[in-house]
């Protein structure tokens, strides 16, 4: 998975940073997110899928503040909505 330009800047947008010298980092934190997402609930586009694309960007946003083990709590319900979504997709594809 390679994290588009698109993406790189909605996160720094949201976090508010402003140069590029994290860059590496940041795509390696947005990585590392996309594919939890992923292992967990299937594979999704970050680009079109708009939910999935939120939870990759408020993901790496815990992570790159120390704080990951709270997103799970923070984030409960929108991560249901999404494993819904998943499945239900999943289901139409069979």
């Amino acid at each position: 998975m390679i994290i588009s330009d698109t993406i790189l800047q909605k996160f720094k947008d949201r976090k508010h940073i402003t140069h590029n010298s994290e860059d590496e980092n940041l795509i390696w934190l947005l990585s590392s997110s996309y594919f939890y997402l992923k292992n967990k609930y299937g594979e999704f586009d970050i680009e079109s899928n708009l939910l999935g694309q939120e939870l990759v960007i408020e993901r790496s946003g815990f992570a790159y503040e120390e704080n990951l083990g709270f997103f799970d709590e923070v984030f409960q319900s929108l991560i249901y909505e999404f494993g819904v979504s998943q499945a239900s997709e999943a289901n139409e594809k069979d």
